[in-house]
């Protein structure tokens, strides 16, 4: 197996790995349905995992072996105890063309994360990783952000394997994803909201310095000890263009992709802008919610892409929340709350870019808004909704309920014929 589809086989892994146990090989059959050799390898990873050996960001180096056998794209990786300033610590995880060590620098005690670009001679695309993993290191040394990991350092070793260190997020809990975190972690949906926002800011912040993500998911959003979000893994990153758009013209087998987050857009044509980034954002904010992924439930990938290209919407995510809740108070919300909800989080979505949040900013502007009881951008335009989501300003108010500060400009018009 190359890189590429090895790179496939751990993103369908990881997707399948957050799934309750019963539905992990379903899942599995239903995406790789036209590819058996990816669908035979992660049923093994899957096995491997239920026998004990956790995927959970370690121990996934003797797995990757014992699936793959004698593979040459995934060699055995152990880098040197010393590099400069840097001791080498413990192992943390591996993708599809690298893996990640914890190191101290000796002179700070600082923890970094050091990720290491591992290629094998045989492979054909090793110039494209080098480029990427490049392009990786740029992407990182522009972001300062402080929920996005910060860059370091970067070097080569004496046999020319390429490096680069950066925070190493110290997690609340080795391997937990955002979106069980917030499950597990007894938040209510208020709280989960302000953590999202919280994502979506420094995914705005990016966008704002000219780079789409491309690659968010649950397993790349770290919860940090004191519980804030930490967003990781630019390595399929791509940069603005001059019109906020762009064109992945390889062909869709081999485009790297979270096929669980990704947008049919780009599955299908191969189009990338800050609307990726936001349909990403979505089918989090739709987990969150509902406490299960929008597409739970599709028994064929070819049923699911019909779905998509029919422009079809999940299941409303307050109907998932509330049949699945057994009366959870923390999923207890007024109707109208979910209405917002559910507009919010299907427009995020949606699967046509068109009928998307154009970008990520009215998407937190919605969220911020439901948050303060503040009409949505997303909510159809009904004369009732916004009056009544305006606070009455006195008893003689005149009936409009509409404090001024928070009054539109077109009340006052009304007001005047």
């Amino acid at each position: 197996m190359d890189a590429v589809l090895w790179s496939r086989a751990a993103d369908i892994f990881e997707s399948a790995i957050e799934r309750p146990d019963g539905e992990r090989k379903a899942f599995v059959e239903a995406v790789c349905e036209d590819d058996a050799e990816i669908r035979q390898t992660v049923i093994e990873m899957l096995d491997e995992d239920q026998r004990g050996i956790s995927r959970l960001r370690h121990g996934v180096e003797k797995v990757v072996d014992q699936v793959l056998g004698e593979a040459p794209a995934v060699p055995p990786f152990v880098p040197p105890v010393q590099i400069g300033p840097y001791q080498r610590h413990e192992f943390l995880g591996r993708g599809g063309m690298g893996s990640v060590w914890k190191y101290l620098r000796a002179n700070t005690a600082q923890t970094m994360a050091i990720k290491f670009l591992i290629l094998s001679p045989q492979d054909p695309c090793s110039e494209l990783w080098r480029k990427r993993f490049a392009d990786e290191i740029s992407t990182l040394a522009r972001l300062r952000h402080p929920h996005i990991v910060s860059f370091h350092d970067s070097g080569t070793l004496n046999d020319a394997t390429a490096w680069f260190a950066m925070d190493c997020v110290e997690e609340r809990e080795r391997g937990l994803r955002f979106t069980e975190h917030c499950r597990r972690s007894g938040l209510m949906v208020e709280e989960k909201l302000q953590l999202f926002k919280t994502v979506c800011e420094a995914v705005l912040y990016a966008h704002l310095q000219g780079t789409i993500h491309c690659d968010l998911k649950p397993s790349n959003i770290l919860i940090a000890r004191d519980g804030s979000p930490r967003i990781v893994d630019f390595g399929i990153a791509r940069r603005l263009g001059d019109g906020q758009d762009s064109k992945d013209d390889t062909p869709p087998s081999f485009r790297m992709m979270s096929a669980d987050y990704a947008p049919p857009e780009w599955k299908h044509e191969g189009r990338i802008g800050v609307f990726t980034d936001v349909y990403s954002l979505g089918v989090i904010l739709y987990e969150i919610l509902s406490g299960r992924h929008p597409n739970k439930g599709a028994p064929h990938s070819g049923e699911a892409e019909q779905h998509e290209n029919s422009r079809g919407l999940p299941e409303k995510p307050s109907v998932v929340a509330c049949r699945d809740s057994s009366g959870d108070s923390k999923t207890a919300l007024q109707r109208s709350s979910w209405n917002d909800l559910d507009r919010v989080c299907l427009t995020a979505l949606h699967p046509d870019p068109q009928e998307r949040y154009s970008s990520v900013e009215p998407l937190l502007r919605d969220i911020d808004r439901y948050l303060k009881d503040g009409p949505l951008d997303a909510k159809p335009a009904k004369l009732s909704y916004p009056l009544g989501k305006y606070p009455p300003q006195s008893e003689h108010d005149l009936g409009y309920g509409i404090s001024p500060w928070r009054r539109p400009p077109w009340l006052d018009l009304f007001r005047a014929s």
